[in-house]
């Protein structure tokens, strides 16, 4: 009885452990908000993104898929997806891509601050 007490409290110290080691980074989640007149949202796993870009009307008129890097304060973003909005025949569609651009970001509290490398635009999300 005193052997399968013992290994219980092992499994849980252990499970314990791994599920606070494995926690996600502070960036990890939904973010949006209004940019100029659009929304920008933004959907960051740990490794994976999607970002979209709605129109005032909600439809969505631009976006990106793909994977993510982050090294300090600086995402490294591949994309292997692109979707467009073709104004012509009022429908859009994903197609595969190939792109990598960077930006730097700080979170602060619920707020996720954006900012592509070699520019001077910024965006400020909210945490969703």
């Amino acid at each position: 009885m005193r052997k399968l007490f013992l290994i219980l409290c092992s499994i849980l110290l252990v499970s314990a452990f791994v599920s606070s080691c494995s926690r996600a980074p502070e960036y990890v989640g939904t973010w949006e908000g209004e940019v100029l007149v659009v929304t920008a949202r933004y959907i960051l796993e740990m490794d994976t993104f999607v970002s979209e870009t709605f129109s005032f009307n909600n439809i969505l008129i631009q976006g990106k898929k793909g994977f993510y890097s982050v090294n300090g304060d600086i995402m490294k973003m591949i994309v292997t997806d692109s979707y467009n909005f073709d104004t012509i025949t009022n429908s859009g569609s994903w197609e595969k891509a190939r792109e990598t651009y960077s930006m730097k970001f700080k979170v602060t509290d619920d707020t996720i601050l954006l900012s592509p490398e070699n520019s001077e635009f910024s965006m400020t999300l909210l945490r969703q």
